[in-house]
């Protein structure tokens, strides 16, 4: 039922949106052109302020599929505004006998997926455009009543960054889930470490395990930026301190 409520939903911002759609070419002509498009998005989005979510649908032909998926998109990034939980765990490994330094990091980004038509429900489209080519259709949404707001000194800031994956969307997920890594980090409500320290033969053996657990309160995504030169997609996101 609850499927059914947002394909609904999603329906109806596609049959509103699908008109204003234009005609431009599927296909950008070169990579260059592709993120001088991109970051023009992000810079536009950007400008909108807090509490505004963006999604692109990526390379599709079809005007109401893209739009569809951008939407959803930019629902799913107010459901992590409102529910995400991060667990990082990280793992240190110091053994000098062995020469070996090892830091490794687990991570699980937690929200309720089912909660994902309530959200829809309380958000309005700003924005609907077609840009075509990787960057398919734009979708940028806020609240109907704006949630509560909040000095910048409330916040606290990371970044993230990944190599680009092959639909936009999916890194501008990536992106912004490390950033949330980072934000967990910094900013845990929860931290519980175990370390074990011991010399052997004037060698020094250390293992340290670190579980970070943080609720990202008003989980909020900054900006976005695209380097062409390393295909890099960079997040900046903050959450309430």
């Amino acid at each position: 039922m609850r499927k059914a409520k947002l394909l609904f939903l999603l329906c109806i911002f596609v049959l509103l949106f699908s008109s204003c759609s234009s005609t431009s070419s599927e296909v950008q002509s070169s990579s260059n052109d592709f993120a001088t498009q991109v970051n023009e998005v992000f810079d536009t989005y950007a400008d909108y302020g807090s509490q505004v979510f963006i999604g692109l649908s990526g390379p599709y032909t079809s005007h109401e599929k893209g739009y569809f998926e951008a939407t959803a998109n930019a629902y799913r990034m107010a459901l992590l505004y409102e529910d995400l939980i991060m667990r990082v765990d990280v793992s240190i490994d110091v053994n000098t006998a062995l020469e070996r330094d090892s830091f490794r990091t687990y991570s699980d980004a937690l929200y309720d997926e089912a909660r994902l038509v309530d959200v829809a429900s309380r958000l309005e489209i700003l924005e609907a455009k077609w840009i075509g080519g990787d960057v398919g259709a734009v979708v940028v949404a806020t609240y109907t009543t704006p949630q509560d707001s909040h000095d910048d000194s409330d916040y606290v800031y990371a970044d993230g960054t990944v190599f680009t994956y092959y639909y936009v969307q999916d890194s501008m997920f990536a992106a912004a889930y490390s950033a949330a890594v980072n934000l967990a980090l910094e900013n845990a409500e929860l931290s519980a470490v175990a370390s074990n320290v011991e010399t052997l033969n004037e060698n020094l053996i250390q293992n340290s395990y670190q579980i970070n657990l943080s609720k990202l309160k008003g989980f909020e995504i900054v900006s976005y930026s695209y380097n062409p030169e390393t295909r890099e997609y960079s997040c900046r996101a903050r959450a309430l301190k």
